[in-house]
This record gives structure tokens, sequence and C-alpha cells, in this order.
């Protein structure tokens, strides 16, 4: 049995090291300041999450994925929603999203979302797959625009904010947020 969990500890570490390495890679190629891991949500965690939005009425307006890469979170809710917006500065990604949302109204924009001024709306789903640092920097956003709105905050939790319920699957966590303006989540 320990053998088994120092197994899991090299394995965890290794990965980790690994992720670092290729983040480090991607940074330097890049000409904007990346704040978000270039990895894609697990399809488990995306239709876990979209299947208990739904359950709980929450998924219903806009969906806006900020980093939204291929698009995934945006084709799993494109039957629920009237409107998907995706921000990501890849255009490669974008393109992959676009095809695949062939026939969804849909918004793919590519640009950095906190660059971007007035993106949310009042109800708006947002998802948000980014490091601590980009948490903090979006929350400080969303408390100036979004209003009230809902949150998925995946992998990382939003400092100081009570998350409303979390789905586990794919071996992450997407912590959920109901937003209101009058009342931040904490």
């Amino acid at each position: 049995m320990a053998e088994l969990a120092s197994r899991k500890k090299c394995a965890k570490a290794a990965l980790i090291a690994l992720a670092k390495q290729r983040f480090a890679e991607q940074q330097s190629a890049s000409s904007h300041q990346l704040v978000a891991p270039i990895s894609p949500s697990p399809p488990e965690l995306v239709d876990a999450t979209i299947s208990e939005l739904r359950a709980r009425g929450l998924l219903t307006s806009r969906l806006v994925d900020l980093g939204c890469g291929d698009g995934r979170w945006l084709v799993a809710a494109r039957h629920y929603c009237r409107r998907l917006v995706g921000y990501d500065i890849d255009g490669a990604l974008l393109a992959k999203g676009r095809a695949a949302l062939d026939g969804a109204d849909h918004a793919l924009v590519e640009a950095d979302f906190f660059e971007s001024e007035n993106i949310f709306e009042e109800g708006d789903v947002v998802v948000a797959y980014l490091f601590r640092e980009g948490c903090t920097k979006l929350r400080a956003k969303l408390e100036r625009e979004l209003g009230r709105g809902t949150l998925v905050c995946v992998g990382f939790e939003m400092r100081g904010w009570r998350s409303s319920f979390e789905v586990t699957a794919g071996g992450l966590v997407a912590r959920v947020y109901e937003v209101c303006a009058e009342s931040p989540p904490v």
C-alpha cells in the first residue's frame, strides 16, 4: 500500500513538472501573458457540469467561455442556451470551435478577454479554466461587469468566494459560484 502511494506521488510530481515545462515553453512563444493552462477540460467534466447546471435551471441564457480553445464547453451547451460566446487568443483553436458549432448561434472572438470590455450580460453562465492569478484578475472583472450570473471555475477556486456546488469528473473539479453584484458569493 505504501509503495502504491509512493508511485502515485512520484507520478503526480512528474505530471506537474511536465505541465510546468509545457506551460513555460508556451508562455515564451506567446505574445500574451498566459493566465490559463493550455489544456482542455476533460469531456467527462464538461458533460457532468452541463448536466448539473441544467438540472438546477442555471443554463438558459448565454454561456460565455473565457479561453474557449476548441469550444468544447460551447458545443456541450449548444442545445440549452440561446447564445454561445467564446474568447481565445489562439485563432487555430477557434477555427475548430467554429466548425463544431456550425448552425448554433455563436460568436467566437479572437481576443484577450481581459482586454475586452462589457462582455457579460445579466444571467450569463461564465466558464473559466484559469490559474489562481487569472482567477484573481477575473474576480475583479466579474464584480465590475457581470451583475448577476453563474461562474464555473475549472481546476482552481475563486479565493474569497464560496461555491454553490462542485462537480468532480475526469480528474478535475469544477466549482460553481452564483454571482450577484449586490452580494458576491462569500
